[in-house]
């Protein structure tokens, strides 16, 4: 097995042909910035969603309620240091 870095040449004739068959481009940002600000509603809405399904868990389970308060000033860092991190992994193993 051989592991190659990077991504595949260009074939503009296998392009044109896929673009006849239905196939669409994808749109994609141009830099790592773009990439990471684009993320950010992603991020949010994840990070809701976490919340809602911790909030459904613990009133079924525990008796009395538990009630977690997490500030926005300490979350929103803290979200795009980690996903700036992920991304900087990708692009250091390609």
């Amino acid at each position: 097995m051989k592991i190659k870095n990077g991504f595949p040449k260009f074939d503009q004739e296998i392009h044109e042909k896929l673009l006849k068959d239905g196939w669409k481009e994808l749109k994609e940002p141009k830099s790592l910035m773009s990439s990471v600000a684009l993320s950010i509603p992603f991020m949010i809405i994840n990070f809701l969603i976490g919340m809602w399904i911790m909030d459904i868990s613990t009133s079924r389970i525990a008796t009395d309620q538990k009630i977690i308060t997490i500030d926005v000033i300490y979350a929103a860092p803290l979200i795009i240091l980690t996903s700036v991190e992920s991304i900087l992994k990708c692009r250091i193993k390609t």
